[in-house]
């Protein structure tokens, strides 16, 4: 057993807890028949002072401590293991889904909407009224597609009475993800595991902005083989932080108050330099039973 610990607490916390379980849903835009959309991962959105920072801390937790070698000081940090609800706002409103014919001939899913003739869209309730006065006339729509903007023209349909582009369009997404770890120094923590990216690619989702809030757990689906698991539930209203990166190690962002208290009660844990890893017995904390932070071994 104390071997176990004295392994356990060499291993980075990074690698100690593995956020394999993720499950997600898409908001839906009421407006204009949103549906589903796509998995979650992440995009990149900071200030310059936000991303030298976290690609700082990023450094020293998969490279070890070679910044602090010289200084004498050792990174500590809190593992988590903790099950969050995630919720994140797009950059511009996302294309879900084609609904009709016509629009196959000028939209693609997850383009990104822009602008409509001259007039910036950041909801879906712009979309709504900007079709709604200019219609049935064509409209320019501006898209990002690809990492690359366009403009094409777009015939809005009359569909029960309003008129639609032919798309289902979403605002936001959310899902449920596992804390990594909580660093005192700046109240900050890493979580998920992976990247928050499109619908049926790989490519990073665009974020405007996100938080983080308490979730009740329903169940969880084991994962496979090239299938990850799930955990599912119910995201509360209970904030819990914001998000201020996403990245392909997963989110990062800062705890609320109330959430850090949490994690000061536990036993901060140092980091270990990546010379010091090694394949063997390790330990995972994650969320699984009865919505509790539980323990599991493996190797």
């Amino acid at each position: 057993m104390k071997n176990r610990k004295k392994q356990f607490k060499k291993l980075p916390s990074l690698l100690l807890i593995i956020s394999f379980l993720f499950s997600f849903t898409a908001t839906k835009a009421d407006a204009l028949s949103a549906e589903a959309s796509g998995s979650l991962r992440a995009s990149y959105q900071s200030s310059a002072s936000d991303e030298i920072e976290v690609r700082s801390r990023l450094k020293e937790l998969f490279f070890g401590k070679s910044e602090n070698k010289n200084s004498g000081k050792t990174l500590y940090l809190y593992p988590g293991g903790d099950a969050f609800g995630v919720k994140i706002c797009h950059k511009g409103v996302t294309v879900s889904k084609i609904l009709t014919e016509s629009a196959k001939n000028s939209f693609k899913i997850n383009d990104i909407i822009l602008k409509i003739n001259d007039s910036d869209i950041s909801s879906v309730e712009d979309i709504r009224s900007l079709l709604s006065a200019v219609s049935p006339a064509p409209v320019t729509v501006t898209v990002e597609r690809g990492g690359k903007r366009m403009a094409f023209t777009a015939e809005a349909e009359d569909i029960g009475g309003e008129y639609r582009l032919g798309v289902a369009l979403s605002e936001g997404t959310s899902g449920i993800g596992t804390v990594t770890y909580y660093d005192p120094k700046n109240g900050s923590f890493g979580g998920l595991g992976h990247g928050i990216t499109e619908a049926g690619s790989d490519r990073i989702l665009t974020m405007k902005s996100g938080e983080i809030t308490g979730v009740i757990l329903a169940g969880a689906i084991k994962g496979e083989c090239g299938k990850p698991g799930e955990l599912r539930g119910v995201l509360t209203s209970k904030a819990l932080g914001s998000l201020h990166a996403n990245t392909e190690c997963g989110v990062f962002g800062n705890l609320s108050r109330d959430a850090i208290s949490a994690y000061t009660a536990r036993e901060a844990l140092p980091i270990a330099s990546k010379s010091e890893i090694r394949c063997g017995e390790a330990t995972i904390l994650t969320t699984v039973k009865n919505g509790m932070r539980a323990e599991y071994t493996i190797n």
